[in-house]
């Protein structure tokens, strides 16, 4: 397996930086990872490597204006221009890895940018991915969640990125990028920069939810919310429960907490795909899962 080479997608005028993981004979299918809002994709690292030894060509990519794709974007680069990434990064990947499936993996906002922008797959695995609405958190969570979306833009007003060190991972994010996300948040719908709505509906293929019961950014609710905007692709609810193991939260998963369980379980539920083809079977229950 060859892990983590340099690769440019191309968007409009610029380059999106992107890391391949090739596998070590033909691969099986292709996987392009959306990550999450401010998250280099350097943590993707070591998921990205297993599927890769598991049979996958797999594309990772940072956003428009994010880590290596700083020069990609501007202040005024907002949600639109990131689906529009999502787009290409796919097409990228089905170009790379042509003799099978083409699959997604979407973490945090990455769940919310495959629908908005109708990200064309064959399957697709939500990791923690929210309608992040206010009246889906509770408590301290609910009023986190309402100051992030009216603290964060104006932190971003002054030098037209937001601080990397405000959003834990330290990637800055541009000014209109966060923005956007905050105007989801606050009007409980996902539309374009102009207005329009989103493009859920476009999506058909099956998809694989994801919750992780100790995720303060991703509650139960926030999540089955967000699976409901996928109204014409069957759903797969899967929750984690992680008893009394170590935490894992909202990134553990795709940094490889609980990977044994959780990423074997992903891992068969794509092969599946991979064999099955989609139509328009009714959406799956919510099931829960002991990691």
């Amino acid at each position: 397996m060859r892990a983590g080479e340099g690769h440019a997608v191309r968007v409009g005028g610029a380059e999106l930086q992107a890391r391949l993981y090739r596998p070590e004979g033909p691969p099986r299918a292709a996987v392009v990872i959306l990550g999450a809002l401010a998250a280099p994709q350097r943590y993707l690292r070591g998921f990205a490597t297993r599927l890769a030894g598991e049979g996958y060509g797999v594309l990772t990519f940072d956003y428009p204006g994010v880590g290596d794709s700083r020069a990609a974007g501007s202040p005024r680069t907002n949600l639109d221009d990131w689906a529009a990434a999502c787009h290409e990064a796919a097409r990228a990947t089905r170009a790379l890895f042509p003799s099978g499936p083409l699959l997604a993996v979407c973490h945090s906002i990455g769940g919310m940018l495959y629908g908005f922008g109708g990200v064309q797959a064959d399957g697709a695995v939500l990791v923690a991915s929210t309608h992040g609405v206010p009246r889906h958190y509770r408590g301290r969570g609910r009023l986190r969640v309402e100051a992030a979306y009216r603290v964060l833009p104006l932190l971003a007003l002054p030098r037209g990125w937001l601080p990397g060190w405000r959003l834990a991972l330290g990637a800055e994010v541009p000014r209109d990028a966060v923005r956007h996300w905050g105007r989801w948040g606050r009007q409980a719908r996902f539309s374009t920069w102009s207005g329009a709505p989103g493009r859920f509906a476009e999506v058909r293929a099956p998809l694989l939810s994801v919750s992780v019961e100790d995720d303060d950014y991703a509650p139960v609710p926030a999540v089955d919310a967000l699976a409901r905007q996928y109204s014409r692709a069957p759903v797969l609810r899967e929750h984690v429960a992680v008893g009394t193991g170590k935490p894992v939260g909202h990134f553990g998963l795709l940094r490889g907490g609980l990977d044994d369980v959780a990423w074997g379980r992903w891992l068969a539920w794509l092969r599946r795909v991979e064999q099955e083809p989609y139509g328009d079977g009714p959406r799956e229950s919510v099931t829960a899962s002991e990691a």
